[in-house]
């Protein structure tokens, strides 16, 4: 996912990911909504739009994200299962909006690039 970031470059600028593959894998999402409307959400090559504008995220298994934001240099991993219960016990969803509130917050506190 970093590789996304950053064009398809590692850190010390070896080309290691076609820039045209990146492009097409990166471009056409629409942002995503934290509303919860799956409508609005883009998705492509296995990626879902992210927290940001121009984020991306890829979802796994019980909850886990990984979330690029390009232009504030940053990549978000959550590993953890928390799925979310309301107070009377009831499912109230895997967290998604509380993970791209919470990614935000934290892009806010760094100031980007």
């Amino acid at each position: 996912m970093a590789l996304l970031r950053t064009g398809g470059r590692t850190p010390e600028g070896r080309q290691v990911v076609s820039p045209q593959w990146v492009t097409a894998a990166t471009t056409g999402m629409k942002p995503a909504s934290d509303a919860g409307d799956a409508t609005v959400r883009g998705y492509g090559f296995q990626l879902w739009s992210g927290a940001t504008p121009d984020g991306l995220q890829a979802n796994g298994f019980q909850s886990q994200y990984i979330t690029v934001a390009p232009s504030d240099c940053v990549t978000g991993v959550r590993p953890a299962h928390t799925l979310q219960l309301s107070t009377d016990g009831e499912f109230a969803g895997q967290g998604n909006d509380e993970w791209h509130a919470l990614h935000r917050t934290v892009l806010a506190w760094m100031g980007g690039c």
